[in-house]
């Protein structure tokens, strides 16, 4: 219901004219780095992808209202304090799935739009998909009736149907999220041999791919190497992802200084510290909501990003151009301030 009442006002929103009184009034004196990842029509391993039609409907509309600029272009301009091209996008993928270059990279190409794809280093180089989906893809596709009871970290994990099979997913990620790497792995290993499944290794970029990406003008980022949740890291374990991440990308694509990006929002001033000394020419900071990045909002080190709806060109038009971020801006002031109305007469009676 929620996303049916969203069509509909995004529609009533450029239809009427609003998107384009309030683009014209309200100019972006900036540049904004929209993100994705998956772009194919389905949502294997409970990640669900964008259709490579909305993509084009997508860039369609953006290239009518926007200038496209690529990441690297952004970084320098904040790091040579340059102005930022006003009314500016950057186009950003993550995780590095092969769709990327099956469905997204011909449509850049025709369209001459530049994009960055941030690579979880370990998947492209084994051919596996990154932890949280390869867990998904093993409880989506198997066809056992439950959680072997060995395998319960929470109890009670039936899988009869796509809603037990999904709450068995969200309940598992949320165990294995600070589990070390070679812990988590052997979990879902043996998870996935205990279910029957057989991970697929072909659904991410190969080091080709990414170097023929690369030679007709996409950038390339770090993600680190398992597509750790940092912040529930030990913080030399954080290190090692995000500086083994920075060097597989290095010698793999010859950037020096690649930008990164935190995975799953998780982050911290601690880790952003590590990413600086491993040499990274700019970071992605999560959680900052819709922000236009400009010498005045940001540095090289708090690039923030705005998510791609997963639908039709008028709903990123609402969002983008309408007054839907504004309104929730405001909806939070309020929420605030109505918390803060309430503390205060407890204050007072303390």
């Amino acid at each position: 219901m929620r996303e049916s009442a969203r069509r509909v006002v995004s529609r009533a929103v450029v239809c009427g004219g609003v998107s384009a009184l309030h683009r014209r009034l309200r100019w972006k004196d900036g540049s904004m780095i929209l993100y994705g990842h998956r772009v194919t029509g389905d949502d294997e391993g409970y990640l669900a992808g964008l259709s490579p039609a909305h993509l084009e409907g997508q860039i369609t509309y953006l290239k009518k209202h926007y200038r496209f600029i690529s990441l690297s272009e952004l970084v320098a301009c904040l790091r040579e304090q340059r102005p930022v091209p006003r009314m500016s996008v950057v186009l950003t993928f993550d995780d590095g799935f092969r769709d990327n270059y099956l469905h997204a990279f011909p449509i850049l190409k025709r369209h001459g739009v530049p994009a960055t794809v941030f690579l979880t280093t370990g998947s492209v180089t084994l051919g596996r998909l990154p932890w949280s989906q390869r867990l998904g893809f093993v409880l989506q596709t198997t066809g056992a009736p439950l959680v072997p009871a060995r395998f319960l970290t929470p109890a009670g994990m039936e899988l009869g149907n796509p809603r037990e099979r999904r709450l068995a997913y969200l309940a598992l990620k949320t165990a294995l999220r600070p589990l070390p790497v070679e812990a988590r792995e052997d979990y879902i290993d043996g998870l996935a041999e205990a279910l029957g499944v057989v991970p697929p290794g072909d659904r991410m970029v190969t080091w080709d791919q990414v170097r023929e990406m690369q030679a007709a003008g996409i950038d390339f980022g770090a993600h680190t190497v398992t597509h750790a949740f940092l912040a529930e890291l030990p913080p030399e374990d954080a290190l090692r992802e995000i500086e083994q991440s920075m060097i597989e990308v290095r010698q793999q694509t010859g950037v020096e200084a690649p930008v990164f990006a935190f995975p799953g929002g998780s982050w911290n001033d601690g880790l952003i510290e590590m990413v600086k000394r491993a040499g990274a020419s700019g970071v992605c900071k999560p959680g900052q909501g819709f922000r236009v990045n400009s010498l005045a909002t940001v540095t090289p080190f708090s690039l923030a990003r705005t998510g791609i709806l997963n639908g039709p060109a008028y709903l990123m038009e609402a969002e983008l151009d309408g007054p839907f971020p504004w309104i929730r801006a405001f909806c939070r002031r309020c929420a605030a301030a109505r918390r803060r109305h309430r503390r205060e007469p407890q204050a007072a009676q303390r």
